[in-house]
């Protein structure tokens, strides 16, 4: 095992801690050595997110024995690197070494993982800077007064946008020593602190009809710990986005259940069990084996709750909570806001009607709302049982439900305006259409409409009820959905049903015509976002054609408003212009690309061309490298 000569160290230390300030002190010194320019010095990459540099924990390499080095990634703000399980997506940090003839290098050691989730991925890594530990040792009888070690490191750097393979050289000159200068404290130790510490507890691990189970038997209690969650180093054996249900069997014994990607286990499971103590501090990583068993496997239950990919505890009564809350805070997201004043409009407008005609108009937003919730929940369940990965707000990643928003959002503008009515058969339906008057079919189209553009938001608390939803079965995760709804139309139905509030509503009057032409300019504004979103999908084309169909529209809607009322050949006129202008909007409708065109700025010497997985399949034929560019935007 890498850096074992460190595993005894730590061991016999009890009390790191307290000797802090003069490690990093002598950090500093190491840190302040390799920036001057010296042979020891590392190289960067070309302008890499990430930049790396070697270390050694001595400064003299002795032939037959072994010397610790570290290869240090400082992490850019908002990106992040991959443990040696990367989850869904990524891969590791690895390293090509130079090395003189006959000398060995251990496999790099790497620090207790993290979590984390960008779009429908779960991934294990580092979200800020990091070492990695390896031993190299030169053969007895080395002839030579300097030793050169370098190495060639590539990695994956990724933000919740792009990620970017890089590379980077690093090299180390060392002078050959024959005799060893006494251990001494280097932030090394520090680096130690990081990894995990190796366990000999009984642990073992079995894979039922859909569950992997791990059993450990660990020296603390339930009192004392907060969160448990297993990192297994083999891939593809779990479900990584799945939450790992914790149950203590015992007062020193858990089980471990997560959804398995697999019906059997390979062999014995190398992992790593970060512990975060109830109390507080930093976490703590735990280096097993979990060998292949069959003990009895524990009946779910939410004893000790269930640890979410992003280590949150969860369970079905937790979710249903933050699934509440975060409806709740979705009436005040910017995506959200801009339709629900118009039903605020509404029940301004409506400020003498019945006390039942309130509460009915309550309900039927409230129907609304969440039926369309189950619809979507529905839709996604469907989906996943057909086998398709996909997340919160999926419709929004097709560019024309996009297009149709942003002009829905535009026509809506127009009507609050006042640039058109809808008159004739159809003056009853229109007129009570999201901004004219009070009824049911205009609060439930209101509530479809919010839920609609709701999606794209994620509200506090509402990560971790929804990644639990989606995998849970169908019953519990439609009950999880319902409660996010219900809480987004809550206080529209609060206010339906309780008279005082009702009454601090302003009364009816001329300001109402100039606050609904006001709420016009909400409207554009969500048309001007869910543009840019539509500019990531289809590019500048999209958006153009977009626009050309929200002027015919608007061209259509001035013919009628203008055609009303006159007679002879100017009735039919207008009516026919609308008509032709509708049309062509419909035919250029049917033309918005559905595929994602690359928007960042590409080297001169790269060829981009648009992905398509036959095309992909025609490249990696070749010898030559070929990057796939994608996003994380609608």
């Amino acid at each position: 095992m890498a850096t074992k000569a460190y595993v005894l160290r730590y061991n016999d230390k009890r009390n790191l801690v307290s000797k802090a300030m003069r490690q990093l002190f002598l950090c500093f010194l190491m840190l302040l050595a390799a920036a001057l320019p010296s042979a020891a010095s590392a190289q960067y990459g070309d302008a890499p997110e990430t930049q790396i540099k070697l270390y050694a924990e001595r400064p003299e390499i002795v032939p037959g024995e072994p010397l610790a080095l570290a290869v240090s990634f400082t992490v850019k703000p908002g990106w992040h690197l991959y443990w040696k399980n990367p989850g869904d997506t990524g891969f590791a940090p690895t390293a090509r070494w130079s090395l003189p003839e006959g000398t060995a290098v251990d496999d790099f050691a790497f620090p207790t993982p993290s979590a984390f989730s960008f779009a429908d991925f779960t991934n294990y890594g580092y979200l800020k800077s990091f070492d990695l530990l390896t031993e190299v040792t030169v053969p007895v009888g080395y002839a030579g007064e300097t030793v050169d070690v370098g190495a060639k490191v590539e990695w994956l750097s990724c933000d919740d946008k792009i990620c970017v393979p890089e590379g980077g050289d690093v090299a180390i000159s060392l002078p050959v020593a024959q005799l060893a200068i006494a251990a001494v404290e280097t932030c090394f130790d520090l680096i130690l602190v990081a990894l995990p510490r190796p366990a000999d507890w009984a642990a073992s691990a079995v894979v039922t009809e859909e569950d992997f189970v791990a059993q450990i038997d660990v020296p603390f209690m339930q009192q004392d710990v907060g969160a448990i969650q297993l990192f297994p180093e083999t891939g593809g054996l779990i479900v990584y986005e799945a939450p790992q249900t914790v149950t203590w069997t015992g007062d020193s014994q858990i089980q471990i259940r997560i959804d398995a990607q697999r019906d059997s286990l390979p062999g014995p499971v190398k992992a790593v069990l970060k512990v975060t103590p109830k109390a507080g501090g930093p976490a703590r990583g735990y280096a097993l084996e979990l060998a292949p068993s069959d003990f009895d496997v524990t009946a779910p239950t939410t004893q000790g709750g269930a640890v979410s990919a992003l280590g949150l505890t969860a369970s079905l009564p937790t979710a249903l909570a933050f699934a509440f809350v975060g409806g709740l805070i979705l009436n005040l997201m910017p995506c959200v806001f801009p339709v629900l004043s118009l039903k605020a409009l509404s029940f301004a407008k409506s400020g003498g009607e019945s006390a039942g005609a309130a509460r009915a108009e309550g309900w039927f937003y409230t129907a609304g709302v969440v039926l369309s919730f189950l619809a979507l929940a529905g839709v996604l369940l469907g989906l996943r049982a057909a086998g398709s990965q996909l997340g919160w707000g999926f419709q929004l990643q097709s560019p024309v439900m996009v297009a149709a928003l942003a002009l829905v959002m535009f026509v809506v503008g127009l009507n609050l305006l006042g640039a058109f009515e809808v008159s004739g058969r159809l003056a009853g339906v229109g007129q009570s259409w999201l901004s004219q008057q009070s009824g049911g079919v205009q609060s439930f189209a209101t509530g479809v409409l919010a839920t609609v553009v709701a999606t794209p938001c994620t509200a506090p608390f509402m990560a971790t009820a929804l990644s639990f939803a989606l995998t849970q079965p169908a019953p519990a995760a439609l009950l999880i959905f319902f409660c996010l709804g219900f809480g987004l139309a809550l206080p529209f139905l609060l206010l339906s049903y309780i008279p005082a509030l009702q009454r601090r509503l302003p009364k009816p009057g001329a300001w109402m015509d100039t606050f609904k032409q006001l709420l016009a300019f909400p409207m554009f504004a969500t048309m001007l976002w869910l543009l840019w979103v539509l500019s990531n999908q289809s590019g500048s084309e999209g958006v153009l054609l977009t626009s050309a169909i929200a002027l015919l529209i608007g061209f259509a809607l001035w013919a009628l408003q203008r055609g009303r009322g006159v007679s002879g050949k100017a009735a039919r006129l207008y009516p026919a212009a609308a008509l032709g202008a509708l049309v062509i909007a419909a035919l250029g409708f049917a033309q918005i690309d559905y595929s994602r065109q690359l928007q960042e700025a590409v080297p001169a010497d790269l060829s981009a061309e648009t992905f398509s997985e036959a095309r992909l399949a025609d490249l990696s034929g070749g010898d030559a490298p070929v990057f796939v560019y994608f996003t994380a935007d609608w």
